[in-house]
């Protein structure tokens, strides 16, 4: 059974997918020492799940109408909300990033302005991306957290 299977719905046993599940996230939590996060790959395969999982101290989810108009007329308003965090909460989690991909540009000033702050980023549509020419934040960010693992779980920052 493919592992992205045993991630949504495990068919076999629980036990099976929370091997998975924790796998991950100790591979995630140890890149995070060092660099932010991009977790590109298909819809439904547990990738917000997984980096809520990791529980970040602030999440933003643009998939949510709402918040997307709100960081769409307000480019400024992700910098204030994580200026907000204290110093010891430096974990941020952007669910759905393609849909602003200029937000990118704001998360490599923030990162370069605090190097203890940290980005969970995730998204579906890693064309709509290339296609915007986003900036994926080189240097610091990590687009595939699972590169040297036995199972490549997603399909991370390539094209689709």
């Amino acid at each position: 059974m493919p592992l992205e299977n045993m991630l949504v719905r495990p068919r076999n046993s629980w036990k099976n997918a929370y091997m998975v599940r924790r796998f991950l996230e100790d591979k995630i939590a140890s890149h995070l020492k060092h660099k932010s996060v991009l977790l590109l790959g298909p819809r439904k395969v547990g990738k917000s799940t997984l980096f809520r999982s990791l529980q970040p101290d602030l999440t933003i989810d643009l998939a949510n109408e709402s918040l997307y108009r709100q960081h769409l007329k307000d480019s400024e308003l992700i910098t204030r909300q994580v200026e907000a965090l204290s110093q010891k909460k430096r974990l941020v989690f952007i669910d759905e990033i393609q849909r602003i991909p200029s937000m990118l540009n704001t998360i490599q000033a923030l990162i370069d302005g605090n190097k203890s702050l940290r980005f969970l980023l995730s998204g579906s549509s890693a064309r709509k991306l290339a296609r915007g020419r986003a900036n994926l934040l080189p240097g610091r960010i990590l687009t595939n957290p699972f590169q040297n693992s036995p199972s490549k779980i997603f399909d991370l920052g390539g094209d689709e």
